[in-house]
């Protein structure tokens, strides 16, 4: 091949190569040009919109909100081209004025909120999340404004039942946190009221009154009265076969787990809560987990909590974790580590009434288990000694110790001019204690699989059980 050659072709590629340049500059101009023609420039509005939570993002609150004003006087006056936008700069500026205590003004616009979400052709859903929206920013339980605008919002939804319903629960369990019961009371007897048919419960709104009793059952709890636990439980067995929103379910095993575990019958509490687990929202399941460690360790069986797939996806869980701790602690018979769990997690443990009062039944029993073990090697010991293993007082220790021998758990009796406590050995009345465990066992073994039946039963004719899986 000639050097001419290799000219030519060095001739022609660069001429093909300028052709390409030229191609992939004009087509860059093109695509420049359809991408100005595509961003259309936002209308005034918008970009008022725009500045205005451009500013709200920033914590420019007073410039945000003078600008969020000047965009709900123009949509107005322009008919409201953009209703969506609209109320979100209505929820904006409550929030603004929330944070900068204009609380006047900030009712006035949650008004004029309301007062759009009536008159457009907004969706149900549409409606819950704009006023969600504005009074998640409140607690009605600590803030008396708040109360203003669940009034407001009551007010304006009356004629719609469902929201209704949703949102006055939403204020009486801000009012059962912190016990304000007279605010709560005649709210969850309106509620009631409402569900029923010349004063008997309406079956077909099985599921709002399910909602109701756990309310009240929460505030027995709070209060101590269990007066009502009992009718109470039998109206929610009745109510259970009309449930037919996936999410009540839950709330009744629940319910049922906290009747059983009043009755100190803790295999059905267990049973309860584990159905109620299997079928909760994460936050009402980690609750019931909670619950679910603690019948267990006052149960007979004391079987591993976690060991069901169901429940040990929440075992690394932030708020189920102090419980885990609790758990292992009471297995090891490590009263100290118990004690003082309790001591510095207390949070974690008081701020729940169903819990609170189980934690002394739990203390009481780990001690027992503790004692059992304590004295297994001795024929006599001393009652000082006990003490300091039991991290109990003197007269804590001996009324523990007179219990235990009155019920046989121990077979021994106490020396008061020795200060001692003097073991019995006896075989046989042993494993009679012994065999009388194991038959109590298995009777709870045999309610546990008959339940797990009933539920298989239930399950093939489409009752409770179906309806669980609805939301699954």
């Amino acid at each position: 091949m000639s050097d001419d050659d290799w000219d030519d072709d060095d001739d022609d590629w660069d001429d093909d190569n300028n052709n390409a340049d030229d191609g992939w500059d004009d087509n860059q101009m093109e695509e420049e040009e359809n991408f100005g023609a595509h961003t259309q420039e936002l209308s005034e509005l918008e970009q008022l919109y725009e500045d205005a939570d451009s500013d709200m993002s920033l914590r420019n609150k007073d410039m945000a909100l003078t600008k969020f004003e000047s965009f709900i006087v123009k949509s107005i006056e322009e008919n409201n081209p953009k209703p969506e936008l609209l109320l979100k700069a209505l929820s904006s500026i409550v929030q603004l004025c929330t944070e900068l205590e204009k609380k006047e003004k900030g009712l006035q616009f949650y008004k004029t909120l309301l007062e759009h979400l009536g008159a457009g052709q907004f969706s149900q859903n549409e409606k819950k999340s704009a006023m969600s929206d504005v009074l998640n920013q409140f607690d009605p339980g600590q803030n008396v404004i708040a109360e203003q605008y669940y009034k407001l919002t009551l007010d304006s939804i009356k004629n719609d039942e469902r929201l209704c319903f949703d949102f006055s629960m939403e204020l009486a369990r801000s009012y059962l946190e912190v016990c304000a019961w007279d605010k709560l009371d005649p709210l969850v007897n309106k509620m009631h009221c409402q569900c029923q048919i010349d004063g008997t419960d309406d079956p077909n709104k099985a599921d709002h009154l399910i909602q109701i009793y756990a309310v009240k059952i929460e505030q027995m709890f709070s209060t101590g009265d269990m007066s009502r636990l009992e009718e109470i439980y039998h109206l929610t067995n009745k109510l259970s076969a009309n449930v037919s929103e996936y999410r009540s379910a839950p709330i009744l095993a629940e319910f049922r787990g906290k009747y059983f575990s009043e009755q100190r019958d803790w295999g059905k509490a267990y049973g309860e809560f584990f159905e109620a687990i299997k079928y909760a929202d994460p936050s009402r399941g980690k609750l019931c987990v909670r619950y679910l460690v603690l019948v267990t360790m006052l149960g007979e069986e004391n079987a591993d909590p976690f060991a069901s797939r169901e429940v040990k996806i929440y075992e690394q869980d932030r708020q189920v974790e102090p419980y885990v701790k609790l758990y292992n602690f009471f297995q090891e018979n490590n009263i100290k580590r118990f004690d003082s769990l309790l001591e510095t997690q207390a949070h974690n443990f008081v701020n729940d009434n169903f819990v609170k009062n189980l934690t002394p039944h739990i203390k009481l029993k780990l001690r027992k288990q503790a004692l059992v073990q304590l004295i297994k090697p001795y024929k006599k010991l001393t009652l000082a000694w006990l003490e300091k293993q039991l991290f109990y007082t003197k007269a804590e220790t001996e009324q523990l110790l007179i219990g235990m021998i009155l019920d046989e758990s121990i077979i021994a009796r106490i020396n008061q001019v020795e200060g001692t406590l003097e073991i019995r050995k006896t075989p046989n009345v042993a494993i009679y204690n012994q065999l009388k465990y194991w038959a109590r066992s298995l009777n709870n073994r045999q309610q546990s699989l008959c339940r797990q039946v009933s539920n298989l039963e239930g399950s093939s004719r489409g009752v409770m059980p179906s309806m669980y899986m609805m939301g699954f």
